[in-house]
C-alpha cells in the first residue's frame, strides 16, 4: 500500500481491518511486513484525515465569504430601495404641491390614487372580550398558543428542576477544527 491522497477515508478503514485480521492470523506476532504496511497506513490515514480537515476549513472560509457578499449585496439592495422610497415620496409631494393626480407619458404613467380602506387604531382586551360575548360580528376570538422556551428549560434542569416526561437534555460532541 503505498501513500496516495486518491484513497478514500473509508478505504483506509478497510484496509485497517484486513491488517487486523492478518495481525490475527499471526497469532499476534508482528512480522516485518505487517510493521511496514500498519506504520504506512497510518501515515497514510493521518495524511487524508488532515486533508479532509483542511478542505472543511476552505468550505468554511468560503461560506463566510459568501455570507460577506450576501451581506454587502442586501446593504446595496436596501440603499436602492430606500432611494427609490425617498424619491417617491418627493415626488408625490411635489406633484400634490402642484395638483397634478396623473401625468401620462410613453414611457411610465404616474398617478396619486386612493388607496384600498384600512382600519386603524386598536381596542383593549376587555372591550373585544365584551364585543365578543355580546356576539359583534367584528371581534373574532384566537386561542391562546403555547411554545417550549428551551432557553428556559435549561436553565431550569441546570438549576437541578424537575423536567417532565418527554423532555430531556442531552449533550452532543462535535468535530471542531482550529
Amino acid at each position: 500500500m503505498t501513500a496516495t491522497t486518491s484513497v478514500a477515508l473509508h478505504e483506509l478503514g478497510t484496509a485497517r481491518d484486513i491488517l487486523d485480521e492478518w495481525l490475527e492470523e499471526a497469532a499476534g506476532e508482528e512480522t516485518p511486513e505487517l510493521e511496514a504496511l500498519m506504520a504506512e497506513l497510518s501515515e497514510t490515514t493521518e495524511a487524508k484525515i488532515v486533508n479532509v480537515a483542511l478542505y472543511i476549513r476552505e468550505q468554511i472560509a468560503t461560506s463566510l465569504a459568501i455570507d460577506d457578499e450576501i451581506e454587502r449585496l442586501v446593504k446595496r439592495r436596501d440603499a436602492r430601495k430606500n432611494a427609490a422610497d425617498r424619491l417617491k415620496r418627493y415626488l408625490e409631494s411635489w406633484m400634490a404641491r402642484l395638483e397634478k393626480t396623473k401625468i401620462t407619458d410613453p414611457r411610465c404613467t404616474v398617478s396619486i390614487q386612493l388607496n384600498n380602506p384600512a382600519v386603524r387604531g386598536d381596542l383593549t382586551a376587555d372591550v373585544l372580550a365584551f364585543m365578543h360575548t355580546a356576539g359583534s360580528p367584528i371581534v373574532k376570538h384566537v386561542p391562546e398558543s403555547y411554545v417550549l422556551d428551551r432557553r428556559a428549560v435549561l436553565d431550569h434542569h441546570k438549576a437541578g428542576g424537575e423536567l417532565p416526561e418527554g423532555l430531556t437534555v442531552e449533550r452532543s460532541s462535535s468535530l471542531r477544527i482550529r
